[in-house]
């Protein structure tokens, strides 16, 4: 016997080896196989078993490492059609589908308790026992999952009481990893279900009919607060009761928390998916879905190669997001993924947004996508009053001469938490000021290894590269003109929050969110919990506090600086901005109360600007969709973006060089457009020069033509990564 072995190695091919008789039991399409290559033993994927092979001399495999395949027969089909799309080994594929911890040879085991019944009878028995222990099987009714036996105690759940009901098979023991935890709650009150709206009741019905009948999609377009979770939630209702599977994928990890807590009040059988889980919260909930355990599993980016099967409905919320493109390989778009899971398998894709990438909202205008809206919020109310502030003439607050905000976002806060009410502000920029500048000479303190400018951060007293993390202190001396001339200029969250203390008196608590202050899911979940519960006035925070986030109290918004996206070197710029800047706006006056949204910008009559002040996405795509289709961008061409990279800038330039011979070669008679070799906008990143080139053409095929004779080339060498369908060009 004979196995195919995919190795996650930058070579553009599978490897032969043979199974010794007392394997041959053992190995299966879908498992691991630890095998020596070339001076060490590396583990592949097993990708195919033959009982014959026309390689001359072949290697044995040493062991098989998995009882089950981590990789269905599906799975592997997919990972074969992302390997050639995203010109990248099917080894690297099947890699990233599968979690790291569910790979890992874990240590010794220990005990956990979970229910042995269900939540009825936990209930139904708590009427009839001891406080202690009616306290626990309560407990385990709300929280079904796993807790180790030594946490019990800072629970304050009693190990003796535990035992009895173990003892009353109202609760069981199993052995779990022990250098990995169980998984924790979602702990997430979300608001009673209420009444459908009609534009709702429309919309589940006309998707409701598609589920079951092959591959369809549909684009949910709804404005913010109109009930899009809500359809999301009763469709998959529906196809749980077909007997499907479901996925529910969400932009931000940090997000994932809460949509997840409105799942799992309807669904039992839930599993959460997301990078920031312990290890063992992965592997368990991995293990699970892969058991048939779990009929819908919420997560972020990778939880698109959930196991779960038959696969009947697929749902991407906040589609356009930029965080549903891995930027690592393989680096595939988590649309592109679920289109062609959901096509193979037969299932429904559900893209739901309030601004959907404009190459999404192509497609429905082209009639390939069923195209629904929301175009009423589900509470009521009117849109927030949308107030433009131009920077240029209006005053900034008279407290410092470098205020974050205008007198008339300070005065509007000062009146809504007066009032009781609750505000959002939004910078997308984390630390203290993002320039440190001498003012006598201008020079720029920059990171050594990236020529980029350096943030610095107040809490931390120090300066940071956000490109590759290299840190100093502030110098008090200029390093070029000796002068003791250095000053910090701009605002990022921290001066933001210090400058909203300063406005506010210390009755009114402000917090800032983001990755620096939220460095745990429970930090977040804790901050958006007291700000939910009143305890919090004002949010100052990056992106995070501008996406998805439902508080009725809220009712004004503010965007500190809305230039410092719209002036970024990519052609996606300015969708970026736009959907950025109606999210932010969406988080205001979501219950009857009336919400302001003030933005602070330089250009107040650019055309995002405008189309943003009046919600209005049509004529901002059919703007932007014009402008992609005089330049030859997405939707109406295809780019694969080559990056080269050397700690030296003449290598680096011969080989970008060197490439684009290779590709006009065989370019020859091929409709594309050939960019390049030039220096990327960002040329020095961690010690290293950079270049770019860009090839435009107008399908995949040609491009799959162009690509494939050289992808031996490409694959050799390190200093090379290939981008398809970049969401970047930094």
């Amino acid at each position: 016997m004979f196995v195919s072995v995919a190795f996650s190695l930058p070579v553009d091919r599978c490897f032969t080896y043979t199974v010794s008789p007392h394997l041959e039991g053992d190995v299966a399409v879908g498992k691991r196989v630890f095998c020596p290559f070339g001076k060490k033993n590396i583990v592949g994927f097993c990708v195919s078993v033959m009982e014959q092979s026309d390689v001359p001399q072949t290697k044995e495999i040493i062991s098989v490492l998995d009882k089950q395949p981590l990789i269905s027969p599906q799975l592997l089909e997919l990972a074969r059609w992302m390997s050639k799309r995203y010109l990248c080994s099917l080894g690297t594929v099947l890699d990233a589908m599968v979690p790291a911890p569910v790979k890992r040879i874990l240590g010794r085991m220990q005990k956990a308790v979970l229910p042995a019944v269900s939540k009825e009878t936990l209930l139904k028995e708590a009427e009839k026992r001891p406080d202690k222990q009616a306290m626990i099987l309560r407990y385990f009714a709300e929280h079904p999952e796993p807790v180790f036996l030594t946490k019990l105690k800072s629970l304050g759940l009693s190990q003796s009481a535990v035992k009895t009901l173990v003892k009353a098979s109202l609760l069981r023991i199993e052995k779990f990893k022990a250098d990995e935890t169980v998984p924790s709650d979602i702990r997430w009150e979300e608001p009673k279900v209420t009444d459908l709206t009609d534009e709702q009741k429309t919309a589940i019905n006309e998707i409701a009919k598609r589920l079951g009948q092959g591959f369809s999609t549909v684009l949910l377009q709804g404005v913010a607060g109109s009930g899009k979770t809500e359809v999301y939630i009763r469709v998959a209702e529906e196809a749980v009761r077909q007997g499907k599977k479901v996925i529910v994928l969400v932009p931000e990890i940090a997000l994932t928390p809460q949509t997840a807590g409105r799942f799992k009040r309807r669904f039992e059988r839930l599993a959460l998916l997301h990078s920031r889980q312990s290890a063992g919260e992965r592997a368990y909930e991995w293990h699970r879905i892969a058991a048939g355990e779990i009929d819908v599993v919420v997560g972020a980016r990778s939880a698109v190669f959930a196991p779960v099967s038959p696969l009947g409905l697929i749902v991407i919320d906040e589609e356009q997001e930029t965080s549903f493109k891995q930027e690592n390989a393989p680096r595939y778009h988590t649309r592109d993924v679920a289109t062609e899971r959901a096509k193979q398998e037969g299932a429904l894709l559900l893209l739901g947004s309030a601004t959907p990438d404009v190459a999404t909202y192509q497609s429905a205008l082209l009639g390939e996508y069923l195209h629904l809206k929301l175009k009423k919020r589900v509470r009521g109310g009117n849109p927030p009053n949308i107030l433009i502030v131009d920077l240029l003439h209006q005053r900034l607050s008279k407290r410092n001469e470098q205020s974050a905000l205008s007198e008339i976002l300070a005065q509007s806060l000062l009146e809504t938490v007066s009032k009781g009410e609750q505000a959002i502000l939004f910078i997308n920029r984390r630390g203290y000021a993002p320039l440190a500048i001498c003012t006598n000479c201008r020079f720029v303190i920059r990171c050594e290894s990236c020529d980029i400018a350096m943030t610095y951060h107040y809490e931390r007293k120090k300066l940071f590269c956000h490109y590759c993390g290299k840190e100093q202190f502030l110098p008090r001396i200029c390093p070029q003109c000796v002068h003791s001339s250095i000053r910090l200029f701009g605002f990022g969250t921290e001066r933001v929050t210090e400058e909203v203390r300063q406005i506010l008196n210390e009755k009114y608590k402000v917090m800032r969110v983001d990755s620096d202050s939220m460095r745990t899911e429970e930090k977040y979940i804790e901050a958006l919990q007291s700000f939910k519960n009143g305890e919090l006035s004002v949010l100052v925070g990056t992106q995070i506090v501008a996406k998805g986030l439902d508080f009725p109290n809220v009712t004004l918004v503010g965007v500190i600086y809305a230039d410092w996206m719209l002036n970024f070197p990519d052609y996606r710029a300015c969708e970026r901005t736009f959907q950025l800047l109606l999210q932010a706006s969406g988080r205001a006056g979501r219950a009857l109360k009336p919400g302001t949204v003030i933005i602070q910008t330089l250009a107040p009559n650019h055309f995002v600007i405008e189309a943003a002040k009046k919600g209005d996405y049509e004529t901002f795509a059919q703007k932007e969709l014009a402008e992609r289709k005089r330049f030859n961008y997405p939707p109406f061409a295809k780019i694969v973006r080559i990056v080269i990279e050397a700690p030296l800038q003449h290598t680096a330039f011969k080989k970008s060089n060197t490439l684009t011979d290779a590709l006009r070669k065989s370019a020859v008679n091929l409709p594309v457009q050939i960019l390049g070799p030039a220096p990327c906008p960002l040329q020095r990143l961690r010690n290293n020069y950079r270049y770019h080139i860009l090839v435009k053409s107008f399908n995949w095929n040609t491009l799959s033509k162009l690509f494939e004779p050289l992808r031996p080339l490409l694959f050799k060498d390190p200093s090379v990564s290939i981008d398809v369908d970049p969401y970047t060009t930094l």
